[in-house]
C-alpha cells in the first residue's frame, strides 16, 4: 500500500496511540487530535490523505465535524476527504456516521488488521 499521511481524531488516548503506533510502524505519517478543534486545525495545516474519526468530546462532535467537512466549511480541506469512522457497535451509530458522510464505518473495537484493509480500500478508491 502507498504510504499515506493520516489523521487519527479520537478522544480515546489509548486507542488513538495504539493505532498511531501501528500505522507509523507500517510507514505512514500519522497526526493525532483529541478534539474537534484540534482535528480541524490539523486538517487545515497538513496534507491529510485519510482521516480516521472516532468519538470526540461530545457524542455529536464527530458527526458535526464530518458534516462540516462535507459541506466545504473548511477552506483548506477538500470536501471529499476520505474518512473512516469508528464508533460503538450498532445500526444507529453506523447510520449516523454514514449520514454525516463517512466513507466506511467500523466499530471502535475493530482489530488493526481489518482497519488496515479498510484503509487500503478507501485510499485506493479515493486517491
Amino acid at each position: 500500500m502507498k504510504q499515506l499521511t493520516l489523521l487519527i481524531a479520537s478522544v480515546d488516548e489509548h486507542r488513538r496511540g495504539f493505532l498511531a503506533g501501528q500505522l507509523d510502524a507500517d510507514g505512514h505519517t500519522v497526526h493525532e487530535a483529541d478534539h474537534a478543534a484540534g482535528a480541524a486545525a490539523k486538517l487545515s495545516t497538513h496534507a491529510i490523505d485519510v482521516m480516521i474519526l472516532g468519538d470526540l468530546e461530545q457524542p455529536a462532535d464527530a458527526p458535526r465535524l464530518l458534516r462540516s467537512i462535507r459541506a466545504g466549511e473548511h477552506p483548506r480541506v477538500h470536501p471529499a476527504l476520505p474518512v473512516i469512522s469508528l464508533g460503538a457497535s450498532g445500526e444507529l451509530t453506523a447510520l449516523r456516521a454514514y449520514e454525516a458522510g463517512s466513507d466506511h464505518h467500523l466499530t471502535d473495537t475493530v482489530g488493526y488488521v481489518l482497519l488496515r484493509a479498510v484503509l487500503a480500500s478507501v485510499a485506493r478508491r479515493a486517491l
